[in-house]
């Protein structure tokens, strides 16, 4: 059997055209498996593809061009987990001298795969067909490892993150994207696998989704130290169902010991709000609250450091222009965003949870933030919510500005 006889065999379904930033690839054709509005249709599809992930795929192209712009030599990129191969072909495609290896377990993605790459005419592109981690490993033996790898799995991204440390160059990016929201959020019933997949205790929280991006840092920053690498955050990002961290690997022992002193716990009152960090790993702890005496119930480890560096989020802006991206300006929107937020500060304060509690009328927030500067508090909207502010002030100083900020 040829190959092209091989390839038309596993394409035994309807597919189509899909379009993102400048490139064309194939897909499983959407509307042919749509049957029910309230179905999860990836999980239908003969080949994986989420069409609602095309920001998480546009902003990585926007952050691998950044991290590129840094390199002068030409550069390797690996997706062990391609699917469609939506995100290996548009780096292909879309970014200059970048050398893009893309695997699969599935022939059927294998042959889509192909099929795309002949239709964007691509040499610079290789594709096997095997195990994720057995790829990362097997490709790091000969080509002397990735300069990035990007992993973005159904669900939680612990099981390939090991083989990702263990193939990426000293000074490489990761791109880790987690889906498995339930567990990192602490959503009952779920908890435990968040124990058992990062090592941490989730707390359902206003500000869950906060823990969970700290604890997939905290977590991939404790298993790089394994392998003497300090993981620097680069730039990442709570949006829609997922989460997203992009880590650039720096080589050193002593860096790695450093870096592990941003771990640490995050302490929540349920009965006033008010919310406490200690770092460390065996911190000295109180389990009770400063404002009301009730005892505290605590996530971590995770990390308590930066979640974005704001050198490369200005790059990252300035690299902006020169991409076709749909989502551009919720790109940039969500970028600067991050760009204000005083990281020193951890957590945020959901308004309309504190406006029920005390049954008081949401105000403006930008009044809400100006009587904060005005007492001379620190105070940004967060890219975690849309309703929420990220301040220095108390959970009972925010309540009493907007006590003062009610109607008359």
């Amino acid at each position: 059997m040829s190959k092209t006889e091989e390839t038309e065999q596993h394409l035994n379904f309807p597919i189509i055209l899909h379009k993102e930033g400048s490139t064309s690839f194939y897909i499983p054709d959407l509307d042919y498996y749509k049957m029910d509005i309230s179905e999860y249709l990836p999980s239908k599809l003969p080949v994986f593809f989420n069409p609602t992930m095309e920001f998480r795929r546009d902003i990585s192209i926007l952050a691998i061009k950044t991290y590129k712009s840094k390199k002068l030599q030409k550069i390797t990129f690996a997706e062990p987990l391609a699917a469609t191969g939506a995100m290996g072909i548009r780096v292909a495609n879309e970014l200059e001298g970048i050398t893009v290896y893309i695997n699969d377990i599935s022939k059927k993605a294998i042959a889509l795969i192909e099929k795309s790459v002949d239709h964007n005419k691509l040499d610079n592109i290789n594709i096997s067909n095997g195990y994720a981690n057995n790829f990362l490993i097997e490709c790091a033996k000969k080509i002397k490892r990735f300069d990035i790898i990007d992993i973005d799995p159904f669900g939680t991204p612990v099981p390939f993150l090991n083989s990702a440390l263990f193939s990426i160059r000293g000074d490489g990016l990761i791109s880790c994207t987690a889906t498995d929201m339930p567990p990192l959020v602490g959503i009952r019933n779920n908890i435990q696998a968040c124990v058992r997949n990062y090592g941490s205790v989730p707390l359902k929280t206003e500000y869950s989704h906060e823990i969970a991006l700290r604890i997939l840092i905290g977590y991939i920053v404790r298993e790089a130290a394994k392998y003497n690498h300090a993981a620097k955050i680069l730039f990442s990002h709570s949006s829609n169902h997922y989460i997203q961290v992009f880590v650039k690997l720096i080589h050193g022992i002593l860096l790695a010991n450093q870096i592990l002193t941003e771990i640490g716990y995050i302490g929540h009152c349920f009965k006033c709000g008010n919310r406490v960090s200690f770092k460390g790993y065996i911190p000295e702890i109180s389990n009770k609250c400063i404002n009301c005496g009730n005892k505290l119930k605590f996530a971590g480890p995770l990390w308590l450091g930066d979640y974005a560096d704001k050198e490369f989020c200005q790059e990252m802006l300035k690299n902006l222009d020169d991409l076709e991206l749909k989502t551009k300006n919720r790109i940039e929107k969500i970028i600067q965003l991050i760009i204000n937020e005083d990281h020193e500060i951890i957590t945020y304060h959901e308004i309309p949870k504190i406006c029920k509690k005390e049954n008081f009328i949401i105000p403006p927030f930008e009044n809400i933030i100006k009587s904060l500067r005005q007492e001379k508090f620190s105070v940004n909207r967060t890219h975690f919510s849309q309703s929420a502010i990220r301040t220095n002030a108390t959970r009972e100083k925010i309540t009493q500005i907007i006590k003062k900020l009610q109607p008359r």
